[in-house]
């Protein structure tokens, strides 16, 4: 019985990713103007939000992306200088046309995510692929919260939270 509880507690800690990476932030703000800066995006449109709040959106222009699928980068927030979020899908395929893991180093999505992290955390690498395992194992939405700051991945969707202005229902957000 003592085996059994012990393989279980081993089999339910498989489903996390080694120990989350320590974390030191290099801002406390979502400027767009500085995350979107040196990234391949193009400007798309400026709108508004399911609830009415600003948008930005900005096009990503990796070219190993498929180009049939629209890949943007959206920020949300009353003033772009200070968002409240920014959010992006980008997902890559394999012949078979599965989801492929975003986990390789070489996959574009990685690479855009490593990019992203970087304009908020000093060490972006080590949590990308803490992030993107710990999804892709528990098979669900995952993030780390680093001060006020969320940062989540959930198969092809990425984003940074401003936790203090979080929406609890983002259908409307």
């Amino acid at each position: 019985m003592k085996k059994i509880v012990l393989l279980l507690m081993v089999a339910m800690n498989s489903a996390y990713a080694d120990t989350a990476p320590a974390i030191k932030l290099k801002t406390n703000v979502i400027n767009e103007k500085s995350v979107v800066a040196g990234l391949p995006l193009t400007f798309a449109e400026k709108g508004k939000s399911n609830n009415n709040r600003p948008r930005s959106r900005w096009k990503i222009t990796d070219s190993r992306l498929d180009k049939d699928l629209d890949w943007t980068v959206e920020f949300i927030g009353q003033k772009m200088a200070d968002a409240d979020k920014v959010q992006w899908g980008c997902a890559e395929y394999d012949a078979a046309g599965n989801l492929a893991s975003a986990v390789p180093e070489i996959n574009a999505c990685h690479q855009f995510l490593v990019k992203m992290l970087g304009k908020f955390v000093a060490d972006p690498a080590p949590l990308a692929v803490y992030l993107i395992k710990t999804s892709e194992l528990r098979k669900q939405s995952f993030g780390v919260r680093q001060g006020d700051f969320s940062f989540e991945v959930h198969k092809d969707f990425y984003g940074v939270v401003r936790e203090s202005r979080r929406v609890n229902d983002f259908k409307n957000y």
